[in-house]
């Protein structure tokens, strides 16, 4: 019997600006705390915004300014 309910990390989205650049959707078979890589070239200056969604449907974003080359 589980003591609290089922939560994890749904669905990883990556914007660069306001363009989707990548998506990940996630099941609760993934490690508790995954790791997720994925190659990444710019060749301008910008925002880089990460929105992650639980099993609930709750959001939450982290962004980052990004200067390549500097």
């Amino acid at each position: 019997m589980r003591e609290r309910p089922e939560f994890f990390i749904r669905q990883i989205r990556v914007y660069f600006e306001r363009e989707l650049i990548s998506e990940f959707r996630l099941t609760p078979a993934v490690s508790p705390n995954p790791l997720i890589r994925f190659p990444l070239k710019l060749t301008r200056a910008g925002t880089l915004r990460v929105v992650f969604v639980n099993n609930e449907g709750r959001q939450w974003e982290v962004a980052e300014a990004i200067h390549p080359g500097g």
